[in-house]
């Protein structure tokens, strides 16, 4: 029996015998496969690299070179005007005007208006009147095509009533809308190029108010039912 115990424990107690005989060389061994592995798997890391992809076509490096030069010519042909003699200050002070900007600012002033009385619309209206001018809004005239400026501010020498106003501005303003008629379908459109009602203490021009008012509609044709 006991004998037949040991045989069938006997590759166990070979495999310890083994393992105490030798155990520094499988220990040295098995450190040496560790170290092994973990270079073998740093050298399979990929690279810490910013995948690009390009699309479209290759530039034509000539092509890029020619828009250059191109963008170059250009700037030459903006940057160059051609020269101007000035012969005294009033020319440079003239020519360094912002002529394409707005008119100044009005606060407000009384302006001298002329009328056309022979229109429905200036039924019983003064060929003369004051209203008021404020802010920087001015308007061209509208074209006999379209339809007809009915009243207007005074000429450049006589626009202002009351107040002061720039030079520049007594231009602008002067022969400018007040009033504009402009058919339009069946009816119209009238329009008062400032306010013709402010504090209801410029007379006459309530007069065009209620012409506008009460008389459009005997002038326009009603709409089909």
């Amino acid at each position: 029996m006991f004998e037949f115990i040991k045989k069938l424990f006997l590759p166990i107690t070979l495999t310890l015998d083994f393992i105490q005989k030798y155990f520094k060389t499988i220990v040295f061994i098995t450190i040496l496969i560790f170290i092994s592995d973990s270079n073998s798997e740093k050298s399979q890391t990929s690279a810490n690299l910013q995948k690009i992809d390009l699309l479209g076509p290759i530039m034509d490096p000539r092509v890029v070179l020619e828009k250059i030069n191109k963008a170059k010519d250009n700037d030459k042909k903006e940057s160059t005007t051609a020269g101007v003699l000035y012969q005294d200050k009033a020319a440079l002070l003239k020519a360094s005007e912002n002529s394409k900007d707005s008119p100044d600012f009005v606060a407000g002033i009384l302006a001298n208006i002329e009328v056309d009385q022979e229109h429905w619309l200036t039924a019983g209206v003064h060929e003369k009147l004051v209203g008021l001018a404020y802010g920087n809004d001015i308007y061209a005239p509208i074209k006999l095509a379209s339809g007809k400026n009915l009243a207007w501010f005074s000429d450049a020498k006589n626009v202002l009533a009351s107040g002061y106003l720039w030079e520049e501005n007594k231009k602008q303003l002067a022969y400018k809308p007040f009033l504009i008629h402009q058919p339009m379908g069946k009816g119209m459109v009238i329009s008062f190029t400032q306010e013709p009602t402010t504090r209801a203490y410029l007379d006459g021009l309530n007069v065009m108010l209620m012409n506008s008012i009460f008389r459009a509609a005997a002038h326009a044709r009603p709409l089909a039912r």
